[in-house]
């Protein structure tokens, strides 16, 4: 189903159902986003930039986020507007929130070329004195979001992972997004990148502090080319039905249906997930159907719903042996599925559980042996020897950001890194 402002596209491996039995079916569903109407609109954004300023980003790192914090706020506007926050095991307001004009931006650098590094990390603080600055400004006609940069693992104040992105997901309920920048070998990936995924933003592995300016760039043009918000896909369960979901984005859900929420989406940028859908025993000859709407918030305020459903039939054993069924689909969806595994190991691996995360892979591939393919199968071995061998941080942190951007199943907006 499509309308001019976005389309919904479901697809399951098959649509008939043995009667009579607890089957479960992959749901392979495609969200569009609409497009850009003209090349000279530019949404309003408030922005909180929050900078690690701890002893670890001495030297060329620090040099690094104050010569792209330049690069961002030359090219941003007076319809936007900025916050600077700086975090070691203190908080500083570098800057209030202000407007992005020609004088403020003169005092936005010269705040951001004082900053001296030195002292713990209490990160989350941090970013909650952005997302503050942030909570309480309109956000249905823009876009408010914390770019939070650090080289280091939270180790003063809240430190806890589960606490930390459970505040983000309440944040970006508010209307403030999260997108964190981790820099370096010393960051934690799994904190960083449950960050923004609960918190509607982008996670980011910047391996060099050169590198950095040009991650800041393709953010900002990413939020530049934004046409919807407040995404999210809402599954409506048949009577005995229900349906799970294995992935980063915040999921809410009761007996009846399940949401899942996904933030800002881009021009024509694609938005792809899998479900499992768990059916009720059904009696020969009868349909049972889930229901999908898509819903969302153009720039101008005004709201849409999409719909599109799945029906499966209820039919006997020699049917069923006649069904047709999409091969390519379930491979599509292992190699989703696989690449979750993977994620789950790194992060089992980067805690210490060597072990446990060679087991996560070794189960994983003796479960689906039929459905993994010979490319799928050599992700697995990488990754599985990687943890075996004790893969540096650098290289756990690489496979890291690509089994993240390949389980978060969001496409690259064209231009978006130019």
């Amino acid at each position: 189903m499509s309308i001019n402002n976005g389309s919904i596209d479901v697809k399951s491996e098959c649509l008939c159902i043995p009667a009579n039995s607890l089957v479960t079916r992959l749901a392979e569903i495609k969200l569009v986003a609409s497009e850009k109407q003209t090349d000279n609109f530019h949404p309003s954004m408030n922005l909180a930039l929050v900078i690690d300023r701890s002893g670890s980003m001495l030297g060329e790192k620090i040099a690094s986020v104050k010569k792209a914090v330049s690069y961002v706020l030359n090219i941003l506007s007076d319809q936007d507007s900025v916050a600077i926050y700086s975090f070691d095991g203190r908080i500083d307001c570098l800057t209030p929130l202000a407007s992005v004009t020609s004088e403020n931006r003169r005092k936005f650098k010269s705040a951001v070329n004082a900053l001296l590094a030195g002292g713990t990390t209490d990160l989350f603080s941090g970013w909650v004195a952005g997302a503050q600055e942030l909570k309480d400004l309109p956000s249905h006609s823009t876009l408010n979001r914390v770019l939070l940069l650090t080289d280091g693992g939270a180790n003063v104040g809240i430190v806890q992972i589960p606490e930390i992105s459970a505040k983000c997901a309440e944040y970006f309920e508010l209307g403030v997004s999260t997108s964190t920048f981790g820099v370096g070998d010393g960051f934690n990936e799994d904190l960083l990148s449950k960050m923004s995924s609960t918190g509607g933003g982008n996670f980011h592995y910047i391996a060099e502090p050169a590198a950095i300016s040009k991650v800041f760039m393709s953010e900002l043009k990413e939020l530049n080319l934004t046409t919807i918000k407040d995404t999210m896909l809402t599954v409506t369960y048949p009577v005995g039905g229900s349906a799970t979901y294995v992935g980063p984005f915040t999921v809410q859900q009761d007996a009846y249906r399940m949401s899942v929420l996904f933030g800002e989406m881009g021009s024509l940028q694609e938005q792809e997930l899998y479900l499992t859908l768990n059916l009720p025993e059904t009696q020969l000859g009868l349909d049972v159907s889930f229901r999908f709407t898509f819903s969302f918030r153009l720039l101008d305020g005004s709201t849409y719903q999409i719909e599109s459903s799945l029906n499966f039939t209820a039919v006997d054993e020699a049917a069923m042996g006649e069904a047709a069924v999409d091969e390519e689909l379930i491979s599509r969806s292992t190699a989703v599925y696989a690449s979750n595994v993977q994620f789950m190991a790194l992060n089992l691996y980067r805690e210490g559980n060597q072990q446990k995360a060679l087991l996560t892979i070794d189960e994983f591939i003796d479960a689906n042996s039929d459905r993994i393919t010979s490319e799928v199968m050599a992700e697995l071995c990488i990754v599985r020897e990687a943890v075996e061998e004790d893969a540096s941080a650098s290289r756990r942190k690489e496979l890291h950001a690509q089994k993240y951007m390949h389980i978060r199943g969001r496409s690259k907006l064209i231009n978006s890194d130019d």
